[in-house]
């Protein structure tokens, strides 16, 4: 089973990249994304992860209006999230869009394994989510042309090399995909 393959462990407070995510964004919620702030107040409880909501929304919304085809015939829809972080935004989406499979490849460690038990409180099989831990960099362990879309949410900051990054993002997709991201700049 996937858990065998993450060595999954117990999360510590200390475990870095989640502590300063949760100081940072003071809301409560798994999303380490900035988001789109169109209409939600700052001082909102839940503003961040309103905002990191929205924006995946609205990047899910441009990749199916970049596959009409897929958008139109209800397709199963199989897409890459590089840089998944916690994978929020794949369970956002693989929850309001049933017919979306999604693999979720991500450096962090720590942040996979809570990926992984998230996924599976909500539900999500091993078939709807995968989690795989590498840089989407050099994805090489994935082959060409499998996804219908690449998306990627406020993760090529991290990028070493941005050029190599939107390679493999490009490899990856079949032809006549998508490739749909945004990031901080």
């Amino acid at each position: 089973p996937p858990e065998t393959l993450y060595k999954p462990k117990v999360l510590q407070p200390e475990d870095i990249k989640l502590k300063f995510h949760a100081q940072v964004l003071d809301d409560g919620s798994q999303n380490i994304h900035f988001g789109k702030w169109d209409g939600i107040p700052m001082d909102a409880p839940d503003a961040y992860s309103r905002a990191a909501v929205q924006m995946t929304d609205y990047m899910y919304d441009l990749a199916m209006r970049l596959l009409p085809h897929h958008a139109q015939n209800n397709d199963t829809i199989k897409y890459i999230d590089l840089g998944s972080g916690t994978a929020a935004s794949a369970m956002r989406i693989l929850e309001a869009h049933p017919e979306s499979q999604a693999v979720c490849l991500n450096l962090c460690h720590e942040q996979n394994v809570v990926a992984l038990q998230a996924s599976r409180q909500r539900g999500l099989s091993n078939d709807r989510i995968e989690i795989v831990e590498g840089t989407f960099e050099d994805a090489s362990m994935i082959p060409d042309h499998t996804f219908d879309l690449a998306f990627s949410q406020d993760a090529f900051v991290h990028a070493r090399s941005k050029r190599q990054a939107y390679r493999e993002a490009f490899r990856m997709t079949k032809p006549g995909g998508a490739f749909v991201f945004c990031d901080v700049m």
